[in-house]
């Protein structure tokens, strides 16, 4: 595996690939994420790091995971959690360790992205089969 850096001071890639989110001094992933149509850089500056949980499935995931909400978000309930709900994930987010896989192209991220799904077994993702049958029964 990669060298793990504090979100909060992580040189973010200018380049494709996938990222791998630590609770600081964890073991056991949280996240993986994957960045193949945009740069990792541009991926955590305009969804993770920014205070709008609507664009990220990582800040959804994080609220209800920290006891902030008794829910995950919803696309029915707007695109953000309550401000101060907003600005906890986003400093705890800045405390956790980030690995980084950098790639050249889509393919090889969506690839990577599922090696290190199996692998690691992070603990606020979807399973890409529970991902694809909820897809299936609504369409989303």
């Amino acid at each position: 595996m990669g060298m793990r850096e504090k979100i909060g001071n992580a040189a973010f890639p200018e380049k494709p690939g996938v990222y791998v989110v630590y609770r600081s001094g964890s073991k056991c992933p949280l996240y993986v994420g994957v960045a193949g149509t945009q740069t990792i850089r541009k991926r955590w500056r305009r969804q993770h790091l920014r205070p709008r949980a609507g664009s990220s499935a990582l800040r959804r995931s994080l609220a209800p995971y920290l006891n902030l909400v008794p829910e995950k978000l919803r696309n029915s309930d707007g695109r953000k959690y309550a401000e101060d709900v907003e600005a906890a994930i986003t400093a705890f987010l800045e405390g956790c360790e980030i690995e980084f896989h950098v790639v050249e192209t889509v393919d090889e991220a969506d690839d990577l992205e599922v090696v290190l799904l199996e692998k690691l077994h992070p603990e606020l993702n979807i399973s890409r089969a529970r991902r694809r049958r909820r897809v299936e029964k609504t369409g989303e």
